[in-house]
């Protein structure tokens, strides 16, 4: 708000001076005749106000560029906190509410096993399958989101891919993505198909095991060509 008011304030200031400095032009031209303009302090002022519109406009384009950038980095901001609310919060809160349905798969979806209350019933029942479908479909959207998003999150890719990591450790996401896998273009199905790759079958009991799985995947030249082919 405080940044509105400041842009409203100054494009109020710059109108102000632009009508001002028309004004006087029109009443000095009218009031100074030609012939004396030539030899008049009037036109030595002109002149020392020509060289330093020069001035002027180099400060206004270095006051541009700041002002652009500025506005980059708020776009970054607004989009890393949109990314992070479709692609991380979403997904765990479908869990949340989904929980009842489907224990066995969201269990499987954190190979770190000991997050969980081990005392719940409800991992004796069968899992929905409907609710499955629903959970798996958020998930691989979400990896979407991050995948296609990526270059405007000021998250970093760690954080993202130590996630997703965890969740394509899971044997039943692997079976729902090759059932839904036709629904995302191939960059996406590469880039999912590299994290069952480096996950599945994998014992992550630690952070120690996921962070080493992490760095081992930024550094993999298979994902670096699988973002390239995304943006050609």
């Amino acid at each position: 708000m405080l940044y509105k008011n400041k842009k409203m304030i100054t494009k109020k200031l710059v109108s102000i001076i632009l009508i001002v400095t028309l004004i006087i032009s029109i009443i000095l031209s009218i009031a100074i005749p030609p012939q004396s303009f030539e030899q008049s302090r009037f036109r030595h002022l002109l002149q020392i106000f020509s060289s330093l519109a020069i001035v002027f406009i180099g400060v206004g384009l270095v006051l541009t560029a700041d002002a652009l950038e500025t506005s980059q980095e708020l776009n970054k901001t607004i989009q890393t906190y949109s990314l992070i609310d479709r692609a991380l919060i979403n997904p765990i809160d479908k869990m949340q509410k989904l929980y009842d349905k489907c224990p066995n798969f969201i269990r499987s979806l954190w190979p770190q096993k000991n997050i969980f209350i081990e005392s719940s019933t409800s991992t004796q029942n069968k899992d929905d399958d409907m609710a499955i479908l629903d959970l798996s479909m958020t998930i691989f959207q979400a990896i979407e989101d991050h995948f296609t998003g990526n270059k405007f999150d000021l998250t970093g890719e760690a954080i993202w891919e130590g996630n997703f990591l965890q969740w394509t450790n899971s044997e039943k996401l692997y079976e729902m993505w090759k059932i839904l896998y036709p629904n995302f273009k191939s960059p996406v199905n590469n880039y999912i198909k590299l994290l069952f790759s480096y996950s599945l079958g994998v014992e992550i009991s630690d952070g120690d095991k996921l962070a080493q799985l992490v760095n081992q995947l930024s550094n993999d030249r298979n994902l670096k060509k699988i973002i390239e082919s995304a943006q050609s």
